[in-house]
């Protein structure tokens, strides 16, 4: 059975569409406003699209964003840059893997800083002209400074 209403007012109580398999669209293109909750049914078919490739506006979320649950973390993948306005972004386990490009921090004008851990330079590095590269502190209390190691032909000039 259908219905054609001009509006629909649910005034109180639940709108179920339980018993339909069909899409619940608006003609008007106006705007569909949700004050509660809203909840997407688990199942693989059962995904939440806005717009089409390469024609669709932004989604502006407010508030805290949880992606996926610790129990089930699911690869999440962008297309298109992605920008950190405020704050920091943190990782908390495993790292971050750059598999393709380049890794240019050439605007930043804070410090490289690192772990503890190990640090890899698997290609050339260049120190610019006007910097240094310094090996331990200087007036670092006393005490030895850390050894340097160079198993291959140095060359200076």
């Amino acid at each position: 059975t259908t219905v054609h209403l001009a509006g629909l007012t649910v005034a109180a109580g639940d709108f179920v569409m339980s018993g339909s398999s069909q899409a619940l669209t608006t003609s008007s293109g106006g705007a569909v406003t949700f004050n509660g909750p809203v909840g997407i049914a688990a199942g693989t078919a059962n995904t939440f699209t806005v717009g089409a490739a390469g024609d669709a506006g932004a989604i502006k979320l407010y508030g805290a964003v949880e992606v996926g649950a610790s129990g089930n973390a699911a690869t999440t993948s962008l297309y298109g840059a992605t920008t950190v306005h405020l704050g920091r972004f943190t990782v908390s386990t495993t790292g971050i893997t750059l598999t393709a490009g380049d890794f240019d921090a050439s605007g930043a004008t804070g410090n490289f800083q690192t772990s503890s851990g190990n640090v890899n330079l698997n290609g050339d590095v260049l120190v610019a002209n006007t910097k240094k590269f310094e090996v331990g502190t200087a007036g670092n209390g006393g005490g030895s400074p850390p050894a340097i190691n160079l198993p291959r032909n140095v060359v200076v000039g």
